[in-house]
């Protein structure tokens, strides 16, 4: 049901909105939940193209008669529909001139957060008054939504009282530090310790969001106290979900002190097998070690003492969930680190993961290039077996994640490196029987050519191994440079390409193998497009190349780079007229 865009597509805005209104009306009141809901969802859609249609028609359409009819479906019996007239109001709220907010749209709310009858009407005015926040602004937040926040944490159904405490940080993020330290802490406060746990559970959850607009003090000190007691609250669901928290919670004290009570409690999400604890299981290990990155950054590197404990025991967990997690961060880690502190004690930590289950090793390898970036020049080097066993890994999902950054790897070391150990890792990749691999290898081909610049002798040499592709016997081979030509296309300087790549490339225009052929009119149709080859595309081995492909034997040669059938074929599968004794008869 997109009727909105139909009918102005049709019969112009103003027509549109005669017509509309009626069948608006008449299907809020369907039998059917399904099609109130589709209808209030279209709404939603639709009224942008009504706002922007003059002032007469916004005022008429959007004011008059759909914001009533979604204020009516906010309501509905059906939850289904509540939900969608809630997400319609938001949505249609922010198209609002701010003038209409207060007259038009906060009688909506209220009515929601004072309806003494319904709670779950109060349940969403409280979900309304967080979502609508941003549209409200600072000035109605504060004199409009605070008061019936206050109102609503109080309510005597704790459903309620929920939706308060796990929405609160929207109205503090707009209110800002001042007016939250004024009226909505306390609040905040207050709901940790609610009788019930599920408005405990939603403190925690809430817990990032109101730190992100408090005042560091209130953080060390308030915001400090409420998380000590989620953490020891005798629910463990609670707990949970406050400890699931923690570490999104400490890397939100960027530029103070994070107490050291809070690290105690991110240290214990780890049980030590060499003492007694009751404090960690294991969704808080998983939750430790998706969090650690972001608590050490917060730390910085002066705090690794105080996380390396912590660290080793996570990289030696027996979930590979959690081992997985930090092979995935093991780059970030090593960057917050440094060069020094990454070789003493992530390197062992490394080895291990590429050594361990699939699951755990892929996380390591994705992002070698990175890792390797942060370590010295020497080491580097005496890792590059690494790179050597991974070419030779029998999972070609590993080859390929080494394709894909080989390039990047090939930067960080000298040209005689790379000649001597980098270049073979390339060539033999470039052979690799799975074309998932060659594929992304094609692309570090620029980068692997800058890395031996320093050096011409090498890099010339590693220019004639590409070069002899073109020459070699199975087409697929010549194929691969055709394909090498157009990533070096896009990425060399027209004279670097016209002098290592060009000749060899304008030979296999004439190739005996259609798929060869095809490939180099990719080539040059690519050089075609990319303004700073204006002048070698004009040259007269270029042009009669070109011309030459245009003309070739194959249909899918010539469509290509033209557009259209060779004349041979032009008027293949068109029907022509019969004749004949069976003619008369079709």
């Amino acid at each position: 049901m997109d009727m909105g865009r139909q009918l102005t597509a049709t019969s112009g805005i103003d027509k549109a909105a005669s017509n509309l209104m009626p069948v608006i009306q008449e299907l809020k009141d369907d039998a059917e939940p399904v099609i109130r809901q589709a209808l209030v969802e279209q709404i939603a859609e639709i009224a942008p193209l009504f706002r922007n249609a003059g002032d007469e028609i916004y005022q008429r359409v959007v004011l008059q008669e759909m914001l009533p009819v979604v204020a009516t479906l906010t309501t509905d019996s059906n939850p289904q529909v509540r939900q969608s007239a809630m997400e319609a109001l938001v949505r249609v709220g922010a198209i609002l001139d701010h003038s209409h907010i207060q007259p038009h749209l906060l009688p909506i709310v209220k009515s929601l957060a004072k309806d003494t009858t319904e709670e779950e009407h109060r349940v969403e005015g409280a979900q309304l008054l967080a979502d609508l926040a941003e549209v409200m602004q600072a000035s109605v937040c504060v004199s409009f939504a605070i008061p019936h926040i206050k109102q609503l944490a109080t309510d005597p159904m704790f459903r309620v009282r929920k939706a308060v405490a796990s929405n609160l940080g929207s109205i503090c993020k707009i209110v800002g530090q001042e007016q939250t330290a004024q009226h909505l802490l306390d609040v905040y406060v207050n709901l940790t310790s609610d009788d019930i746990w599920g408005v405990r559970k939603a403190c925690a959850e809430s817990l990032v969001s109101i730190s992100e607009a408090v005042t560091p003090e209130h953080r060390q000190d308030i915001l400090t106290k409420a998380f000590e007691r989620l953490a020891e609250d005798s629910s463990r669901w609670v707990r949970s979900a406050a400890f699931q928290v923690l570490g999104p919670f400490i890397a939100t004290f960027v530029d103070s002190p994070v107490p050291e009570n809070l690290l105690t409690y991110f240290k214990s999400m780890v049980a030590d097998p060499t003492k007694d604890s009751n404090l960690s299981d294991s969704d808080n290990v998983a939750y430790c070690s998706f969090n650690f990155p972001a608590v050490l950054k917060t730390l910085g590197p002066q705090g690794w003492p105080q996380l390396s404990d912590t660290y080793g025991l996570l990289a030696k967990d027996g979930q590979f969930k959690v081992r997985r997690s930090l092979s995935f961060s093991l780059h970030e880690v090593a960057k917050i680190l440094g060069t020094d502190l990454t070789e003493a004690a992530l390197l062992p930590v490394l080895e291990a993961f590429l050594k361990d289950l699939e699951e755990v090793k892929v996380g390591a390898i994705t992002h070698l290039a990175e890792f390797f970036g942060v370590l010295s020049p020497a080491v580097r080097e005496e890792f590059l077996h690494v790179l050597d066993d991974i070419q030779k890994d029998t999972s070609w999902r590993f080859r390929k994640l080494l394709a894909k950054q080989l390039g990047d790897l090939s930067m960080l070391y000298s040209s005689d490196v790379v000649s001597d150990s980098v270049v073979p890792i390339f060539l033999a990749l470039l052979q690799d029987t799975v074309v998932a691999v060659r594929k992304p290898l094609i692309k570090s081909l620029g980068k692997m050519i800058q890395s031996l610049d320093s050096t011409p002798e090498k890099r010339t040499k590693f220019v004639n191994q590409l070069r002899a592709l073109a020459t070699e016997t199975h087409y697929q081979w010549r194929q691969l440079y055709a394909q090498l030509c157009l990533r070096a296309i896009e990425q060399l300087e027209p004279s670097v390409f016209q002098a290592d790549f060009l000749a060899p490339l304008l030979s296999l225009a004439g190739d005996r193998v259609a798929n060869v052929r095809f490939t180099v009119a990719k080539a040059f149709k690519r050089m075609t497009e990319i303004e700073k080859y204006a002048e070698l595309k004009e040259s007269t081995e270029v042009i009669e190349v070109f011309e030459k492909l245009k003309g070739d034997k194959d249909a899918d040669v010539v469509f290509f780079l033209t557009g259209s059938l060779p004349p041979r074929l032009a008027n293949y599968g068109v029907p022509t007229k019969k004749s004949g004794p069976m003619a008369s008869s079709q």
